[in-house]
């Protein structure tokens, strides 16, 4: 047995409004979504641990090869490992040299509160 439903035209009419009123929603949605990263990506500050610090480097990296960073950063293949895997165990300035490879720089600011410090 087969049901079929029939729509009035207001019915249908109705329902293209409340699409184009959500799809007008999402649209505001999305923009500021866009805005909000915008704005991370100008305050351009990160926190730094060994996970952070890590994954910029490495997105900042892009297609550079291991062997030419380390041959641009002029650090022994055992310094640039301990950088990216413990960056609090080695020397300011092997760091700073890896950091200089990849087109970043190390500031020191203002400590900005975390969550544990609320």
């Amino acid at each position: 047995m087969k049901y079929w439903w029939v729509m009035s035209k207001e019915m249908l009419d109705a329902l293209v409004v409340q699409r184009k009123a959500i799809a007008q929603r999402l649209e505001a949605l999305d923009q500021e979504i866009y805005r909000t990263i915008a704005e991370q990506q100008r305050q351009g500050f990160h926190a730094l641990s060994s996970a952070t610090l890590k994954h910029i480097i490495n997105e900042n990296k892009g297609s550079l090869k291991v062997t030419d960073a380390l041959m641009l950063s002029d650090i022994s293949p055992a310094t640039y490992y301990k950088t990216i895997n413990e960056p609090f165990s080695v020397k300011v300035n092997s760091l700073q040299a890896v950091l200089d490879t990849v087109g970043l720089q190390l500031y020191v600011g203002p400590k900005q509160a975390t969550q544990k410090d609320k």
